[in-house]
């Protein structure tokens, strides 16, 4: 028997781009009322490039396994405050390491890239926030599946 194949919570994360893309795209929110939070904006924008989704993927993908099991909100929290921002996380060897493992589309350097305009354009608590919530919509995502008003209805809660 062969060794099981290594699913990365990055990987798992980076498929739910496009759903979160739908979830806060400008349309939709307007059609639903919803209030734009500094999460929902940081969402927004790193959902619109795949580049970013998988550079924002890769860092809270890391953390995630690293830490091993279900994550809560203020562990994750506590994780990412270990480097300044972004940037530095893809400048981490055990990331780089953990890069080829997770098998996303975005190669290494454009990943980089990707975190210096996160860095430079988010604002880091709105960000912060942004990365939290990605443990929530890993939840709904394994709750809801493509079920799109499932999935709405499950980050709200």
């Amino acid at each position: 028997m062969g060794q099981p194949v290594f699913q990365s919570r990055a990987a798992e994360l980076a498929e739910v781009g496009l759903s979160v893309f739908r979830a806060v795209e400008p349309t939709t929110l307007v059609e639903l009322g919803a209030p734009v939070s500094p999460a929902l904006a940081c969402l927004a924008f790193v959902s619109s490039a795949r580049p970013f989704w998988d550079a924002h993927s890769l860092i809270v993908g890391y953390a995630m396994d690293d830490m091993g099991g279900d994550v809560g909100e203020v562990e994750l929290d506590e994780f990412l405050d270990r480097r300044a921002n972004l940037a530095a996380w893809i400048d981490d060897a055990d990331v780089q390491s953990y890069t080829d493992r997770a098998r996303l589309d975005t190669p290494l350097p454009v990943l980089a890239r990707a975190a210096d305009i996160i860095d430079a354009g988010l604002d880091r608590g709105g960000y912060r926030a942004a990365q939290l919530t990605s443990v929530r919509i890993l939840y709904c995502r394994r709750q809801c599946g493509d079920d799109l008003g499932c999935f709405r209805q499950c980050l709200n809660s």
